[in-house]
């Protein structure tokens, strides 16, 4: 066993909604974080695709005890890690939180966690089974913004921050997408990656005059929206919620968009 290259073999999985693991679709590189007994950190591993794709997992070579292993999938340009050192101060959030600057996203996060008992004299094999860490909103608006002139979209009292456990941290702040403009569907739109919230939450959409008025046309309350058009998310990894805002010049329509309409089941309305 001394002479081993290591006692200890980990392999990732992520299963999602189905039967079958999906962990090469969905996740391209993981940041693994080793915590001894006493929560403090003892290694980091980055792992990307192309090792990801030579073996799904790592093999490790520990001092045998008790270990905690925290994994993040896809943990890229729109997220960043703050007190690492020790499981109580750990912290995923944003890079632009704190900073000034306006968050437009979160990466497409996943979660894995394992606690592992490492004995003398022993190789283990274990799973990592990940979780989905994000939640996709797409907002589309018609009746209002040009392909050159697009309406400001904000999305209030969202949580910023995960904890090691994946539960969410921090005071709600309010995240800023790219807007963009869809020719084919002739509407303006916003796309962006969220942190999980529930089916009930707080959270809110303002959609502002694209004219640079900073005025507000319209706010949509998501949990009553979810609600009116039977959208869940709570206990669904893969999941978007699509919102359709419709202005004339009497009043704004809030809908599903009506090219998801046709669709039944778990892929149907508001889903992916």
């Amino acid at each position: 066993m001394d002479k081993c290259p290591y006692n200890l073999m980990l392999t990732f999985r992520y299963y999602g909604d189905e039967s079958f693991d999906q962990f090469s679709k969905m996740i391209d590189g993981v940041t693994l974080y080793v915590f001894n007994n006493d929560g403090r950190l003892i290694d980091i591993e980055n792992l990307s695709r192309q090792s990801l794709e030579t073996q799904q997992g790592i093999n490790l070579k520990l001092e045998p005890g008790k270990y905690r292993f925290v994994c993040w999938g896809n943990a890229f340009s729109e997220t960043t890690f703050t007190g690492e050192d020790n499981l109580t101060s750990f912290s995923l959030q944003h890079p632009n939180l704190n900073c000034g600057l306006p968050i437009p996203t979160n990466d497409e996060l996943y979660h894995g966690t394992l606690n592992v008992d490492l004995p003398k004299h022993d190789i283990l094999a274990e799973e990592i089974v990940f979780s989905s860490a994000h939640i996709h909103l797409e907002i589309y608006t018609k009746g209002t913004g040009t392909s050159t002139q697009l309406p400001f979209f904000e999305v209030q009292n969202l949580y910023p921050q995960y904890d090691h456990t994946m539960y969410t941290t921090g005071s709600c702040v309010t995240y800023h997408p790219v807007a963009g403009y869809d020719s084919e569907k002739k509407a303006a739109f916003a796309k962006l990656q969220v942190l999980r919230f529930d089916d009930d939450n707080p959270i809110n959409i303002e959609i502002k005059d694209p004219r640079g008025s900073g005025n507000s046309i319209a706010t949509i309350n998501l949990k009553d929206f979810m609600a009116k058009n039977d959208i869940h998310v709570t206990g669904i990894h893969e999941v978007t919620v699509k919102v359709l805002a419709e202005f004339s010049d009497l009043d704004v329509n809030i809908t599903i968009p009506k090219w998801e309409t046709e669709d039944i089941g778990p892929e149907g309305p508001g889903y992916n």
